[in-house]
């Protein structure tokens, strides 16, 4: 009786264990990086088409279509699209308690608009 106490209390240990282990995440991303994730919209504008980025915790995302992935690197969003090596470089900020992100692409002189959906 004393030793099938024993195993039990033991193999009740062992799946415990195994139950907190897998609730871990695995996608330790940075306090920068987690106010990117998210759906974004591109602000209505007439002169433009309208464009949703999607940028996923796990580096992926989907612009305008496309697949891609996604980085934070010397201060600045790097997006490349996956099917076609084109990377675009942004500089960015935040306003509205981070609910809109402004988006420049490098080498342009206006900023983008995406409102977190």
């Amino acid at each position: 009786m004393k030793i099938k106490t024993i195993l039990l209390f033991t193999l009740m240990v062992i799946i415990i264990g195994f139950l907190i282990g897998c609730t871990e995440s695995t996608n330790n991303i940075s306090y920068e990086e987690s106010r990117f994730v998210g759906i974004w919209n591109s602000e209505e504008n007439p002169k433009i088409i309208p464009v949703t980025l999607i940028l996923n915790s796990d580096g992926t995302s989907i612009m305008g279509g496309l697949n891609s992935t996604w980085e934070l690197k010397n201060g600045q969003l790097i997006i490349t699209a996956s099917d076609y090596e084109l990377v675009s470089t942004f500089d960015y900020f935040f306003t509205e308690n981070d609910t809109i992100l402004h988006l420049r692409l490098k080498g342009n002189d206006v900023f983008d608009i995406y409102l977190r959906q």
